[in-house]
């Protein structure tokens, strides 16, 4: 069967779900790929099934970093601009 959008989305969300909830898997670490690959297995995609998880965990992880980034950028100019105590 074909893989549409609204299924590959879903099956992303789910298995996102499955880590999230997972207790002793930090970030879902091995659970929201497995939960993927099993519930992708249907669509015949072979290895790139594994190649999907991989780059989800990959955006998952550059995303995080670049938001932890961005806050910590954001806090070290909010504190530089408060005045200096008398």
């Amino acid at each position: 069967s074909k893989l549409t959008l609204i299924a590959a989305l879903a099956i992303n969300a789910a298995s996102w779900v499955a880590g999230c909830i997972t207790p002793g898997a930090p970030g879902g670490s091995g659970v929201r790929e497995a939960v993927l690959v099993s519930v992708l297995h249907p669509f015949d995609l072979g290895g790139e099934a594994l190649v999907i998880a991989a780059e989800l965990r990959i955006i998952s992880t550059l995303g995080d970093f670049t938001f932890f980034a961005a806050t910590r950028l954001l806090a070290a100019l909010m504190k530089g601009d408060q005045p200096l105590d008398p």
